[in-house]
């Protein structure tokens, strides 16, 4: 009897070191920028988890890519990770200042924020729109310094 395996395999996450955390894409695909040693450690770290790995390049270019799913970026602490999230992502970003915002937006894919906005008022607004055939993402830390961590490791989990 002949079993068969499945394997999965993804391609590489491609990174290039940024001091200036900025936008960077290499043939029309996302390049991951990092900063400092914590945040390629925790890109490292979910890559490998989930099966495929991370190459450094040096040619990439300063380029925002965007798409029609849409990421908000909810209160200015979140503004640049909502930015960096949408562009690793393929998506277009909204920014907005307050919850309150947030009901007059399409349904947002993924919703970016510090740990103050994360309560109920969000979660009624993100989850009991009627017309919601999906359940929007929501990424956040409770320590705003962790957030960028968590926009990169987040990004590569939809990318693997």
């Amino acid at each position: 009897m002949h079993t068969s395996q499945t394997t999965r395999s993804f391609g590489p996450i491609l990174a290039i070191e940024a001091p200036d955390g900025g936008m960077y894409a290499s043939d029309g695909q996302p390049v991951w920028p990092i900063r400092d040693a914590q945040e390629r450690d925790a890109l490292e770290r979910m890559v490998t988890t989930l099966g495929s790995h991370v190459e450094f390049t040096n040619s990439a270019s300063k380029r925002t890519l965007t798409g029609p799913e849409v990421v908000v970026g909810l209160g200015s602490g979140a503004f640049e990770d909502a930015k960096l999230y949408a562009h690793l992502t393929l998506r277009t970003c909204l920014c907005i200042d307050t919850l309150d915002e947030l009901e007059s937006l399409p349904n947002p894919s993924v919703v970016v924020t510090t740990g103050e906005h994360v309560n109920e008022q969000l979660f009624d607004l993100l989850y009991e729109r009627s017309s919601m055939d999906f359940a929007p993402g929501i990424i956040f830390s409770f320590a705003h310094s962790d957030l960028r961590c968590q926009t990169l490791a987040r990004a590569a989990a939809l990318r693997c």
